[in-house]
């Protein structure tokens, strides 16, 4: 069996992972140094702030752990580009999975036209939710020959017409629902690439769609009030 390495350039992906982290900034210009998840934690807590709240604080800790133990941490300049673009996609999920956890609590039928048409326009959040779910449940993508990782805009050594691209456009055809069609031409081929969305794009849109999550939450006293049932307790209780 043959190793197929696909270590990233660092002349290019040095200056990707550094403008990746200067968008990802833009979650933590704030007065304390804090992410903007802080932001829920005041709308949530109130002026009076009897109340410490696991929402907003959480939100706070998981932004903390991409900005400091991600961006700060030198040991991804190592890795190949399979591994880079999946671990930092799903840590960006993490933070998906946890808007939409809440968009559940807030809306649990899903039957509540502001809370959806919100959730609808997410778009990045979307993107991001289809390449986890094309890592956890690749369905026919194992029964592929050497399937060669790449970039969205990023040439690469697979360019004959044959070549089958996994790229979001081909996740949204078959990895959107159960009931999509699979991809069954995935199964013994031996021309397969898989184009990761160009990060410092998913980054932006990352932060643009966090930002106004925080501002659908802080902006609205329903669901202020909604939120503060699971998510409050009185400070003397908090260890």
């Amino acid at each position: 069996m043959k190793k197929q390495s696909h270590v990233i350039p660092l002349s290019i992906e040095l200056n990707e992972h550094e403008q990746c982290a200067e968008i990802f900034e833009n979650l933590f210009l704030t007065s304390d140094g804090n992410s903007v998840g802080c932001d829920i934690w005041r709308a949530l807590v109130g002026d009076e702030r009897l109340y410490d709240n696991c929402l907003g604080e959480n939100f706070n800790q998981l932004l903390h752990t991409i900005h400091d133990d991600w961006f700060g941490n030198s040991a991804w300049k190592e890795t190949s580009i399979e591994f880079y673009n999946t671990t930092y996609i799903f840590w960006l999920y993490l933070v998906v999975a946890r808007v939409n956890e809440v968009f559940d609590t807030i809306d649990p039928k899903g039957t509540n036209q502001l809370v959806q048409k919100k959730r609808r326009s997410l778009s990045t959040f979307h993107e991001i939710n289809l390449w986890a779910i094309f890592s956890k449940h690749p369905k026919e993508f194992i029964y592929a020959h050497w399937p060669e990782a790449s970039c969205e805009g990023r040439t690469h050594s697979r360019t004959r017409s044959t070549a089958i691209r996994i790229n979001t456009a081909y996740l949204k055809a078959h990895y959107s629902s159960e009931s999509d069609k699979r991809p069954i031409e995935l199964k013994n081929h031996t021309n397969v690439v898989v184009e990761y969305p160009k990060l410092t794009r998913l980054t932006e849109g990352l932060v643009k769609d966090f930002l106004a999550f925080r501002d659908f939450i802080c902006k609205n006293e329903m669901v202020i009030d909604e939120l503060k049932k699971d998510t409050n307790v009185p400070f003397e209780n908090v260890r």
